[in-house]
C-alpha cells in the first residue's frame, strides 16, 4: 500500500494540470512544488526493500520536480533511483526520459550569452581523443584551457547549422564538430584566423554538404549546395536559438497561442476563434504565456 502522502500529491498535480490547461502557468508550477514536497515525504518513508512502491513514487516526484521547473532536484532524485541496482526497468525506463527532458547549459557564441538547451546529453560528447588531441596542439596548459572555451563557446552554434539548416542527425553533427574544431586547431598552428566563429560555421557549411554527397543523395546534396549563410543570419541565430528553446519548454497550449498571434499574425479574436473559446480568454492566455516566455528567456540568457 503507497503512503497517503502519495495520493494527496496526485490530487495536487491534477490541480496543477488543470491550473496549467487554463493558462495559469504560475499557480501550476506552485502546486507541482507542492504536490512534490508531499511525495518526498512519502518518498523518504518507503523502506529500500519496496522497491515496486518506491519505483512508483520515486518517478512520480522526480516528475512533479521538472515540471515545477526545479531542474537540479529532480536530476538528483532521477540519479539517486538509477543507482539502486533492484530498481525495475519500467520505473528506470521513465527516470531516464526524465533525464533526457532535463535542459543543459552550455555556452552559445554569443559573447557568453548561456542557453539552456533541452534533450539527453549528446550521445557523442566531447570524447577523451578530441581534448587530448587539442591539448596536444597547444603549447601551454593556459592555451589547454582557451581550447576547451573555444569549443563550448562554439559548439551548440555549429550543432544549429549542422541539424537545422543542414538536417544532419544528431550524432553525426556532433562527430562532424569535433573534427571541425581539431581542423580548426591545426590551422592556427600556422596562421592565427582573426574570425573563429566565422571559419568554424564555413567549415560546417562545406562538411555537412561533404556529409550529404558521401551519402550518396544527390537531390539533398544539391539543395543543401544552395544554402549558405549571411553574416546577418549568423549574427542572428544566437537569439532564434534561444527562442526556439525557450519555446520548447512551454506547455503545448503557450507554444500553440504565442506561434499563432506572433509568429502568425494573429489577431486575439482569430486565437480564440482557432482555440475555440472566448477573446477575453485568449487575451488572459496570451498575457501568461507570454510572461512565462520571458521569464525563461532571462533564465536562460545571462549576458
Amino acid at each position: 500500500m503507497l503512503p497517503p502522502e502519495h495520493g494527496k500529491a496526485q490530487a495536487l498535480a491534477d490541480d496543477a494540470d488543470r491550473s496549467l490547461a487554463e493558462g495559469e502557468i504560475e499557480r501550476a508550477e506552485s502546486l507541482y512544488e507542492s504536490a512534490a514536497r508531499l511525495e518526498e515525504v512519502a518518498f523518504r518513508r518507503l523502506p529500500r526493500v519496496n522497491i515496486r512502491a518506491r519505483g512508483i513514487i520515486g518517478v512520480s516526484l522526480a516528475s512533479l520536480l521538472y515540471r515545477a521547473s526545479r531542474y537540479a532536484d529532480a536530476e538528483a532524485v532521477a540519479r539517486e533511483l538509477l543507482d539502486d541496482d533492484s530498481l525495475l526497468p519500467s520505473a528506470r525506463e521513465e527516470l531516464m526520459e526524465v533525464l533526457a527532458a532535463l535542459p543543459r547549459s552550455v555556452s552559445l557564441a554569443s559573447g557568453g550569452a548561456t542557453l539552456t538547451l533541452n534533450g539527453p546529453p549528446s550521445q557523442s560528447p566531447p570524447s577523451e581523443r578530441l581534448f587530448a588531441e587539442a591539448h596536444d596542439l597547444a603549447k601551454s596548459a593556459a592555451a589547454a584551457e582557451d581550447v576547451e572555451h573555444l569549443y563550448l563557446a562554439h559548439r551548440t552554434l555549429l550543432l544549429y547549422v549542422a541539424t537545422r539548416k543542414f538536417r544532419v542527425p544528431d550524432l553525426d553533427a556532433e562527430n562532424l564538430t569535433q573534427e571541425i574544431f581539431l581542423d580548426y586547431l591545426r590551422a592556427t598552428e600556422t596562421q592565427p584566423v582573426e574570425n573563429a566563429r566565422g571559419w568554424l560555421v564555413a567549415a560546417m557549411v562545406h562538411s555537412a554538404r561533404d556529409y550529404w554527397r558521401a551519402q550518396g543523395h544527390a537531390g539533398v546534396s544539391h539543395e543543401m549546395s544552395q544554402t549558405d549563410l549571411s553574416n546577418e543570419e549568423l549574427d542572428a541565430l544566437p537569439l532564434r536559438i534561444t527562442v526556439e528553446t525557450v519555446m520548447k519548454y512551454l506547455p503545448e497550449r503557450c507554444r500553440e497561442v504565442l506561434s499563432l498571434h506572433y509568429f502568425e499574425g494573429r489577431s486575439v479574436h482569430d486565437v480564440a476563434k482557432k482555440l475555440g473559446t472566448t477573446p477575453r480568454y485568449a487575451e488572459k492566455l496570451l498575457h501568461n504565456c507570454l510572461k512565462r516566455a520571458r521569464e525563461l528567456y532571462r533564465d536562460m540568457t545571462k549576458l
